[in-house]
């Protein structure tokens, strides 16, 4: 049997996020983040976070990406 991790799956949800969102994903990710504690839902709000976090990081990666590779992604 295969396991996801919350990690895991975060980040294959922050994928999915930039493919249907693009740019807006972060923003996306923080309105979610926000619902999610006024609502008081702390595994919603941390699922979340962990989306938001796994975006900054894709976000990162690309950025560090040489100008030739970036035109390829």
């Amino acid at each position: 049997m295969w396991v996801v991790t919350e990690r895991e799956s975060a980040a294959m949800y922050a994928r999915a996020s930039l493919k249907w969102y693009g740019p807006r994903a972060r923003s996306v990710a923080r309105s979610m983040i926000s619902k999610m504690a006024k609502k008081g839902d702390l595994k919603g709000l941390r699922a979340w976070r962990l989306v938001f976090e796994q975006l900054a990081e894709a976000e990162q990666q690309q950025a560090n990406l040489p100008e030739a590779r970036r035109a390829e992604a």
